[in-house]
């Protein structure tokens, strides 16, 4: 028999799959900011490129990938996580110092929807 705590992460798991959270994941980088990148979610890509150089006096912020899916968290925790693997260096949050920003943008491009594990959400680095 399950504990309540097991079935409160299975309820969770299963809200966090199943939400219907259409929308864009992005990867935006700047020349300001050599190695890192940032993975997002949001409904409106170019909206949030607005948001991140207005208050930057280069304005030089870039998308570098986008990805449109049925379920923005899902895909950008996946990615988030798949990238850090193959080439992180260092995280915080969704900011990832790359080894290889090629390498990131490819991985990114090739992510195919699935469902989250528990073991995908426990490696989410305090996402």
């Amino acid at each position: 028999m399950k504990t309540t705590q097991q079935q409160v992460k299975e309820r969770r798991l299963y809200l966090f799959n199943n939400s219907n959270d259409e929308g864009y994941v992005y990867m935006f980088s700047s020349p300001t900011f050599k190695k890192w990148i940032k993975i997002g979610k949001t409904y409106n890509v170019e909206q949030r490129l607005k948001q991140f150089n207005w208050g930057m006096p280069l304005k030089n912020f870039k998308i570098e990938c986008v990805k449109e899916t049925k379920n923005k968290s899902v895909a950008e925790l996946l990615i988030l996580n798949k990238v850090y693997k193959e080439v992180g260096v260092e995280r915080k949050g969704e900011w990832i110092k790359v080894n290889n920003k090629q390498k990131a943008i490819e991985i990114f491009k090739k992510h195919r929807n699935r469902k989250v594990t528990q073991k995908d959400r426990e490696l989410n680095y305090g996402i």
